[in-house]
């Protein structure tokens, strides 16, 4: 039996994980990690923010530190493969690399290009240098991102905001959907 393929894209706030899974151009096999989150906060109607964000996380995390990893099984069992954008705990990826074929991807970013990103993110917008200094803090105190980064199997410097760079991006996304149509 052939074994399902799990592609999970990391790195921080900013980075441009979303824009290379956009490029990626499998859709339908896409699974965001924040929104289970927002659909919790959406229905409780609470504002969606990073501070609501990150505190819905603790409260799901504390519950149970493998949730997102149930919600990926549940999802894999009508699919060959998934793409799943953001995971910043390692020890979900360990558990998935278990489970399924896992391979991890990395965008890495300076801090200014984030910030900048971040800046004109229009669903969850952070304003000022110390509300991204916050965000900073709390994904290098409750998340693993850095550990993400170092263990992954490709890592893609993103840290341009020029058009080239943007495209070098989109490439790398489109070269991965290609195989995966291919292999998967």
């Amino acid at each position: 039996m052939k074994k399902k393929v799990v592609i999970v894209v990391v790195g921080p706030s900013g980075s441009g994980k979303s824009t290379f899974i956009d490029a990626v151009g499998l859709q339908g096999n896409v699974y965001v990690t924040s929104q289970p989150m927002i659909d919790e906060l959406n229905r409780r109607g609470s504002p969606i923010n990073h501070d609501t964000i990150f505190e819905i996380s603790r409260e799901l995390y504390a519950e149970d530190p493998f949730w997102q990893v149930k919600q990926i099984q549940g999802i894999m069992e009508k699919k060959d493969f998934l793409i799943i954008d953001g995971s910043r705990r390692l020890h979900e990826i360990i558990r998935l690399k278990e489970i399924f074929r896992t391979i991890v991807v990395a965008i890495v970013s300076s801090p200014e290009t984030r910030y900048g990103r971040l800046k004109r993110r229009v669903k969850i917008s952070l304003g000022t240098v110390d509300e991204f200094a916050r965000l900073e803090h709390d994904e290098q105190k409750t998340m693993d991102v850095k550990d993400l980064v170092e263990t992954a199997d490709f890592i893609i410097q993103n840290d341009a905001s020029s058009e080239s760079s943007l495209q070098k991006l989109q490439e790398a996304g489109r070269f991965l959907g290609l195989l995966l149509r291919a292999f998967v």
